[in-house]
């Protein structure tokens, strides 16, 4: 019974995280388009990288497992 309790909250925990990461893309989306385009070309590349590597999803699942 525990331990589906702690699954149920490990899934919960990985949903509110990644709502968290989507909001936290869109504010981040709305001020990079105030900035200037080399700051803007820096940062796009910056986030393919984050996103082409998967490291923010294999760092939770790291976490989550760990506890």
């Amino acid at each position: 019974m525990l331990y589906l309790f702690e699954k149920g909250f490990a899934n919960l925990l990985l949903i509110l995280c990644q709502s968290s990461a989507k909001a936290l893309a869109i504010f981040c989306h709305r001020i990079g388009k105030l900035l200037p385009l080399p700051w803007q070309d820096f940062a796009k590349a910056l986030a393919r990288r984050w996103q082409s590597s998967n490291y923010v999803n294999r760092l939770l699942t790291l976490k989550i497992t760990s506890c």
